[in-house]
């Protein structure tokens, strides 16, 4: 059953849609009582409304764990928005806050998904 559970959880971690093929993003598997904590943080935040515990990758050098160059200025080439019903919206909040933490041409690195908006 427990190979059986990494399998699973592997294969949903790594599949994804083919419209999304240009993204090259980074993905980090955790399950709480199962993986090592590392320079992982927990917190709890709501999720819908609910209470819900959520660790957070510190978006700073950890040197003690090796993680290092990895604040969001030092690694963000771009960011896709969308799908979404708002992406004019969405494109001033994100720039906004690219830009309170020291992103460099901010704006130019914002762009939007052609992929439609299915609801």
């Amino acid at each position: 059953m427990g190979y059986l559970f990494l399998l699973l959880r592997s294969v949903a971690m790594c599949t994804k849609h083919p419209g999304f093929h240009e993204e090259k993003e980074w993905r980090i598997m955790h399950t709480r009582g199962l993986d090592d904590q590392g320079a992982l943080t927990l917190d709890v935040e709501p999720v819908n409304g609910i209470p819900q515990p959520v660790f957070k990758i510190p978006s700073k050098d950890h040197a003690q764990s090796g993680m290092l160059g990895i604040s969001i200025p030092d690694i963000l080439e771009r960011v896709i928005i969308g799908p979404t019903q708002y992406p004019l919206a969405v494109y001033d909040a994100l720039v906004i806050e690219l830009e309170a933490i020291g992103v460099k041409d901010a704006a130019t690195k914002v762009v939007y998904s052609n992929i439609p908006l299915r609801t």
